[in-house]
């Protein structure tokens, strides 16, 4: 029981600080259920992100297209809490549809 505990309090964590960076980009706000942490193996992922279209258009910033559709299949970071200093963070995004089309 105190694991679940522990791991539930970890998402409701990692979802708080995942919302302030990612927040304006999705259309909708994260479920802890989307999040999965193994902090000892140093992985975060998300999965089944739903992108904010508007946002995404402004931040593409072409005056002939705009973002129809967006989502994003999973979003994998790697920490190596052990050699934070030395070793990198590595970040992996997976089945990424962004539907495009021009501005009328």
């Amino acid at each position: 029981m105190l694991k679940e505990t522990y791991s539930w309090a970890l998402r409701r964590v990692f979802r708080f600080a995942l919302r302030r960076a990612l927040g304006r980009a999705l259309k909708n706000d994260l479920d802890v259920n989307q999040l999965d942490v193994a902090l000892g193996a140093g992985t975060l992922e998300l999965r089944d992100l739903v992108l904010d279209c508007d946002y995404l258009t402004r931040q593409l910033g072409h005056e002939s297209l705009r973002v129809d559709e967006g989502r994003v299949g999973w979003v994998r970071a790697t920490i190596p809490w052990n050699a934070l200093g030395t070793k990198s963070c590595v970040v992996e995004v997976g089945d990424v549809d962004l539907v495009l089309a021009p501005r009328e």
